[in-house]
């Protein structure tokens, strides 16, 4: 027997001895540690319970250097059977570095060995991975970085996908093409904050002008999404998109920030039109002075608002409600003809719903006007302060909290929500959990609308209230099972 042999017998019988003797009797059949006869053993022990002595022979011949890329690859699924993802991501870095033809194959071999694995195990085998390929010098960054990008974003680790792309990048072989496309995946999929993320990054690592250009503006349209107005503007900038559209976002995100100045001056750059008259109007809303948004348009000689008899309607309604004069603004809004396709059909159709709803309670009207106004223009804050200084309770109280609280929650703000809506609850409910039984004056109110009641359970779940959450759903399963809300209630319990 030669030296190698008696090393492989060795090393295999020792690892056999400590493990567990009942694996020593397989291994007698191969009494001179022969090599192809240990290789049959792994394939018919490579399935079901025989995987532990699969492995174990594996790590026998992996330590006395017996092992090439193949069956490495191999090895590599075995550990990934007995659930060491770790592990077997290793075993298949090696095989990938050791022989560059099998770079895909052993890559392959992993994703679809981890595609059952629970996102942790998959997260933490594409690390081990990530390190062993780039500690070795011969590795292609780029074929790796490429390859685990793709396999996360496949996965879900959308996070892990854009951090790779990120650090990753380099002059030879630059990211931000695919950083581009994962920031374009996530928009259409309205991954918002994760496309901002991708986009960022890719407007720093970009090699052509065009791709700064692209990055820039999907960062500005996912801001726009996310209601976040300053960084919205500054990507717009920077996306150095001139044509009209692109001047006309510019003025609609300056006045939302504030910026009226700058808003003032690109209005003045603007060719006469229905757009610009508009801004105009707009101009003065965000300025305070919706009686003067009113007054123009009242007094307006422009050709372009003849021409849009129906704009011009909308916005008499629209600065008649926020200034105050809501019953001068009913038969305006009721003398509107429209079709659902029309862009504001569905701002007219709640303007109309609230003004019948309200009609015999001016001080509501006021409140909602105002309400209406403070959304319109943005200030949640004032909204909130507006709502809680008036304290009004009831139907029209829980009405007026979800209004605001669903504006809320569109812009991640669930405890501001969640406090609008116990603020103007009619009434506190015992659903027996500590903590929530909390009579006034120990008189019972009129029941809370199943609306109400759910937005509100919404606003507990996402504020990690879960079990007051849960608790409210079913109550509304118990107390109204027909209504509509007790269809969104068990979609949400399924959730929690």
């Amino acid at each position: 027997m030669n030296s190698a042999k008696l090393l492989l017998t060795a090393i295999t019988s020792a690892v056999f001895i400590t493990a567990a003797p009942a694996l020593a009797s397989p291994l007698s059949q191969c009494p001179n540690g022969d090599y192809a006869c240990i290789m049959e053993l792994i394939n018919k022990y490579s399935e079901g319970a025989g995987l532990p002595l699969a492995d174990t022979l594996y790590r026998a011949l992996d330590s006395a250097g017996r092992l090439d890329a193949h069956e490495l690859i191999r090895y590599g699924r075995v550990k990934s059977l007995l659930g060491q993802y770790r592990d077997a991501a290793r075993i298949f870095c090696r095989a990938a570095i050791s022989d560059n033809r099998l770079e895909y194959a052993a890559m392959g071999q992993m994703g679809h060995m981890l595609a059952d694995a629970d996102s942790a195990d998959k997260a933490a085998a594409i690390r081990t991975f990530e390190r062993c390929a780039l500690a070795s010098p011969n590795a292609d960054t780029a074929v790796f970085r490429n390859w685990l990008a793709d396999f996360c974003g496949r996965q879900g680790l959308y996070e892990q996908e854009i951090s790779l792309l990120t650090r990753l990048h380099t002059t030879e072989s630059p990211s931000g093409r695919k950083l581009i496309d994962a920031a374009r995946k996530h928009f259409s999929a309205r991954r918002y904050r994760l496309a901002v993320s991708a986009a960022a990054a890719a407007y720093g690592r970009a090699d052509e002008p065009k791709q700064r250009t692209d990055a820039a503006f999907v960062a500005h349209r996912s801001y726009l999404e996310l209601k976040v107005r300053d960084s919205a503007l500054i990507w717009l900038k920077l996306s150095e998109v001139n044509d009209r559209n692109a001047q006309i976002q510019a003025v609609t995100l300056n006045q939302e920030t504030g910026r009226l100045e700058e808003a003032a001056a690109l209005i003045d750059s603007l060719p006469a039109s229905l757009s610009k008259d508009t801004l105009a109007v707009r101009q003065l809303l965000f300025a305070g002075e919706p009686v003067n948004a009113l007054n123009t348009i009242m007094t307006s000689k422009s050709a372009a608002w003849k021409m849009a008899p129906r704009e011009r309607m909308l916005w008499r309604g629209r600065c008649m409600i926020f200034s105050g004069q809501i019953y001068e603004a009913i038969p305006v809004l009721d003398s509107m003809k429209f079709m659902p396709s029309w862009h504001a059909a569905a701002e007219a159709l709640r303007y109309k719903y609230w003004t019948q709803k309200l009609d015999d309670n001016s001080e509501a009207l006021d409140i909602w006007g105002k309400l209406e106004y403070v959304i319109y223009t943005g200030n949640l804050t004032d909204a909130a302060r507006l709502l809680k200084g008036h304290g009004m309770t009831g139907e029209i109280g829980e009405m007026l909290a979800v209004r605001l609280a669903r504006i809320l929650a569109q812009t991640g703000l669930f405890a501001e929500a969640l406090s609008v809506l116990e603020t103007a609850g009619s009434e506190e409910i015992d659903l027996g959990i500590k903590g929530i039984n909390k009579e006034k004056n120990n008189k019972t109110k009129s029941a809370q609308s199943p609306e109400y009641m759910y937005f509100k359970a919404e606003m507990l779940n996402e504020t990690g209230r879960t079990d007051e959450a849960r608790a409210l759903a079913n109550k509304i399963l118990a107390d109204y099972p027909l209504d509509i809300f007790a269809q969104k209630a068990r979609i949400l319990l399924s959730k929690i």
